[in-house]
């Protein structure tokens, strides 16, 4: 697969903080464990090694995510958006089959960004998440 490092660019809303904050792979393991959907987020003075989200992503972890947005609920966002399960629909050898089931997606999605991935639009590595182009806007 992909072979450069994982960085704060590959997540999303929440994710992209903590990772930003040097909590990358806890960034990985709390989209991993709760994405796409809501996680409550205790006060930093309340957390403790038996709280949910401590238990997910650790102590530290938790400590900066509590820090900005303890006492609120906080959707979660999907692993890595779609940027990067695009790159690894890209980087994977095997057939439109094979991906979609080692990625857990669909076949269509497969052809649709392998279709792509060769347009001046969008490359693997451009740094920018895919964007079909609007069938309203033509852009």
């Amino acid at each position: 697969m992909d072979e450069r490092p994982i960085t704060p660019e590959w997540f999303p809303g929440i994710l992209y903080e903590l990772a930003r904050a040097g909590f990358v792979q806890e960034a990985a393991a709390l989209s991993e464990a709760r994405g796409g959907r809501t996680i409550d987020i205790p006060l930093r003075d309340r957390l403790t090694d038996a709280s949910a989200l401590t238990r997910l992503i650790g102590l530290p972890a938790a400590q900066a995510v509590s820090q900005r947005w303890g006492g609120t609920r906080q959707y979660v966002p999907l692993r890595g958006g779609v940027g990067s399960k695009m790159r690894n629909i890209l980087a994977h050898p095997g057939g439109t089959a094979e991906c979609a089931r080692d990625l857990q997606t669909s076949e269509q999605w497969v052809r649709s960004v392998r279709n792509q991935g060769g347009s001046k639009r969008w490359r693997p590595g451009d740094g920018e998440a895919y964007r079909p182009a609007s069938p309203l806007t033509g852009g």
